[in-house]
């Protein structure tokens, strides 16, 4: 499937959300999941907003997927606007030729907040960047992702 199908049948669904909600037609936990799922894809700020108050719904009524939804909404809110994420959930490409990074965390992040949410530890989100730029023979850790410059300064999204 082509970059451009994918971005067509995302605008479709983004639409097809909307205007469900605008009618007043998500109600369950499960529909909020659903639509908070759809909301976080979007390129809008205010739709990662949304998005995160839809997850919170789903995920304290009882959605078992909902948690991990909800923080990476927060931190898709976050990073869209420009600040720092606080559950380590957003890697970003600025362009296809450079590498991708671990947008910086909020330094009142800690480890019992990020497992509180069910987050995965750090070193995981380390391991992941390294991955994808095909470093997985190093270390995951803060130091050595760091180093190689694959932590990057959050950048408001246009």
């Amino acid at each position: 499937t082509g970059s451009a199908e994918v971005a067509k049948r995302d605008a479709e669904r983004l639409a097809r959300v909307l205007a469900l909600v605008e009618a007043g037609k998500v109600c369950s936990p499960a529909a909020h999941y659903d639509a908070a799922l759809v909301l976080q894809h979007s390129r809008s700020p205010d739709h990662h907003k949304s998005a995160h108050a839809f997850a919170r719904f789903a995920a304290d009524h009882g959605h078992p997927a909902a948690r991990w939804l909800a923080a990476a909404s927060w931190d898709r809110w976050h990073v869209s606007r420009g600040l720092p994420q606080f559950f380590g959930t957003q890697l970003v490409r600025n362009a296809p030729t450079e590498p991708w990074c671990l947008v910086s965390m909020d330094p009142a992040s800690t480890f019992e907040a990020r497992d509180a949410w069910g987050m995965r530890p750090m070193a995981e989100m380390y391991a992941r960047v390294l991955k994808m730029n095909d470093r997985s023979d190093l270390p995951a850790t803060e130091a050595v992702v760091t180093e190689l410059g694959y932590i990057c300064a959050p950048k408001a999204w246009e």
